[in-house]
């Protein structure tokens, strides 16, 4: 079911991700403090969400569509590019609408520095549809190193940027700078990599034909991307509309770390994203190999979750202010028991898009967001970050449990092959 190289230029990219952000925010605290980097996560809150409806799941369709016609180049080319003329449109629609709702969000977190970081959001907002479209196609054509150098090269630019500001003694209000930086960046290495598959298709694609499938798909799988990337920044926004920019950088700091342990399952799930595609066909032979790399996700990540989390408290020893450090560890703790308790069902989260049923995954995605929403607040006013992040925990167990158990439900009637 997996390939090894593609679980090792993944498992490489993840490292470089990981410790990219870790180092981001360790620079950010240390140097430029709390305040700062509580507001600069939550410009990237925004700016995760924001990209969701600049690609309008174009991305999604890419990774399902793109693999069907693993056998016509041509076809392959043309529905990334269709993905790609989709995702130009919806970035066009997200710049106009955060012109128009920035006083809206000025207003809604009341931080200044926030407020200053709405503008060149919106400059990466422009390009970050279609970049996710790229990244999506380079998956979906199995080229697992340039997947993996373009994933990380984001959070790569950025810490660079941080670095690079620290020691010229830049203000730190121009950090938001970088995230626009980063995508222009991202925006000429995916073109560049991009580049054979255009020229083995031939430079004309008759992407007409293939838009209205990708819309389609687009329609169905957009819902379920969308409240999958709110869910994991709904805590930092709860709290940045319910608290301070300052405790905001000390719940951050703990789970951007964590959050970065939760993507470390993609490294498993991209590396097999394209066959699980294939085998939407065969129920039972799909259904025979998922157990084994079930099996597989427990072994890699737990050891790695346990690592880190050692790693986790030496930073925390030398990064925070001794009484900020408890609830650092504390949110830390309290999510990554979760993560290992659903460890090998992690990898699985996108199964339901895979197995060709986006609207049931968007709909599961939807149920659980608006659970999780719910539980951020009312913990919150209980017994403050904790219950958020005591939420954010149990949502990490509670959709691919539920993925997991809906496709199972789905594909143990008569075999249907599914397409977009």
């Amino acid at each position: 079911m997996h390939s090894r190289a593609a679980i090792v230029a993944n498992f490489a990219s993840f490292a470089v991700l990981g410790v990219s952000g870790v180092a981001t925010n360790i620079v950010l605290s240390r140097s430029f403090g709390p305040e700062l980097l509580g507001a600069f996560n939550q410009i990237l809150s925004i700016y995760i969400v924001g990209a969701q409806f600049a690609s309008g799941g174009g991305h999604l369709a890419a990774i399902r569509m793109m693999p069907l016609h693993a056998d016509d180049v041509h076809r392959m080319w043309a529905t990334a590019v269709a993905a790609i003329v989709v995702a130009s449109v919806l970035s066009l629609i997200v710049v106009l609408a955060m012109l128009a709702g920035s006083p809206l969000l000025r207003s809604m977190f009341e931080s200044p520095r926030v407020a200053l970081g709405l503008a060149p959001l919106t400059l990466a907002l422009a390009f970050s549809g279609v970049n996710k479209v790229m990244l999506a196609a380079l998956n979906a054509t199995e080229r697992h190193a340039a997947f993996a150098f373009i994933q990380a090269l984001r959070p790569l630019v950025v810490l660079v940027g941080v670095v690079v500001m620290w020691k010229l003694a830049v203000s730190g209000d121009h950090v938001f700078l970088l995230v626009p930086i980063a995508e222009l960046l991202v925006l000429a290495a995916s073109v560049l990599l991009l580049l054979p598959l255009a020229r083995r298709a031939g430079w004309r694609a008759h992407w007409r034909r293939e838009v209205a499938e990708v819309r389609r798909f687009s329609q169905r799988v957009f819902p379920g991307g969308l409240i999958a990337e709110a869910n994991s920044r709904v805590d930092v926004l709860v709290l940045g509309a319910l608290s301070s920019d300052h405790a905001v950088g000390i719940y951050s700091f703990a789970s951007m770390y964590v959050e970065g342990l939760a993507q470390l399952p993609s490294v498993i799930r991209n590396a097999v994203s394209a066959r699980i595609v294939r085998q939407s066909s065969d129920p039972g032979g799909l259904w025979g190999a998922l157990p084994k790399l079930m099996r597989f996700g427990y072994l890699f990540l737990v050891p790695v979750f346990v690592a880190a989390a050692l790693a986790y408290y030496l930073i925390v020893q030398w990064s925070l202010s001794p009484a900020e450090q408890p609830q650092a560890l504390a949110v830390f703790a309290i999510v990554l028991v979760c993560l290992v308790v659903a460890a090998g069902i992690l990898p699985l989260d996108m199964l339901l898009s895979q197995l060709g049923y986006p609207g049931r995954m968007s709909a599961l995605r939807g149920v659980l967001f608006l659970a999780n929403v719910v539980g951020c607040i009312a913990l919150f006013h209980a017994i403050g970050v904790y219950g958020v992040a005591l939420s954010v925990g149990v949502s990490y167990i509670a959709f691919p449990l539920g993925a997991l158990l809906m496709a199972r439900a789905l594909t143990g009637r008569p075999a249907e092959v599914r397409t977009p």
